[in-house]
């Protein structure tokens, strides 16, 4: 296994932490009369879905379509949060783990060492 991370001068092994991503890069045509689910995010893992808005749409639907839009842009939120602390708790424990054994981040041919 590799481990994504970079090497500052004078520290421990410092992981790259993603920014969270701002919502889905893709959109469907304007006569798109269906739901559209993209590629999975990179670091929410979820794939974003963009709600169909029918021309005559009820208060009520339109209601429900906002709570399921909210509800999405929380989970991306979580999810992207969290995958993001995950990945830097676990680089973090594998330094730790490495450094008690009194081994280096990397071998002798420059790869990330793993447990």
């Amino acid at each position: 296994m590799r481990v994504k991370s970079r090497r500052c001068p004078g520290t421990a092994l410092t992981p790259v932490i993603p920014r969270v991503s701002q919502g889905p890069r893709f959109r469907p045509p304007a006569g798109s009369r269906r739901d559209w689910i993209g590629p999975p995010d990179k670091r929410s893992n979820l794939r974003p879905v963009i709600f169909h808005v029918p021309p005559r749409e009820s208060p009520l639907e339109r209601r429900l379509r906002e709570l399921r839009e909210e509800t999405q842009a929380w989970n991306q939120h979580f999810w992207a949060r969290q995958n993001t602390a995950f990945q830097r708790e676990k680089e973090e424990f594998i330094y730790s783990r490495l450094k008690a054994k009194g081994l280096e981040t990397r071998d002798e041919a420059g790869y990330a060492r793993s447990l």
